[in-house]
């Protein structure tokens, strides 16, 4: 089943994106997009971690495992692939930059929950 079509047309339009050409260039444009979003995260993660005493920093590194567990778990519904299926032949050129949007606009809204969750 193409749940493609869930993906909000706002998380496919972001400037990255739109300002590239073709397939190819909207996929590498999302793709660093990515990158950039996934440094931050881990930043923010890190200082998060050097303020804490052990007994948060253990519930932190418990609450981040269990959250990318939800991020691959949830990319897996969006995108269901069974084993052996090539997620290009089902979704098409569009895929990597639809799995990478996808992935880029959980890692945000996850900085904003860490920021958010820093009260010390």
């Amino acid at each position: 089943m193409n749940k493609s079509f869930l993906i909000p047309l706002a998380l496919i339009l972001t400037m990255t994106v739109a300002l590239a050409q073709s397939q190819g260039e909207m996929n590498t444009a999302a793709f660093k997009e990515l990158e950039q979003v996934d440094a931050q995260l881990n930043k923010i993660y890190k200082e998060l971690l050097s303020k804490g005493d052990d007994e948060s920093d253990k519930a932190l590194r418990e609450a981040q495992r269990a959250w990318l567990k939800f991020v691959d778990l949830h990319i897996n519904y969006v995108f269901p692939v069974k084993k052996g299926e090539n997620p290009r032949d089902l979704y098409g050129s569009v895929y990597p930059m639809e799995y990478n949007m996808l992935k880029t606009q959980l890692f945000k809204e996850r900085i904003k929950q860490l920021v958010n969750s820093n009260y010390k």
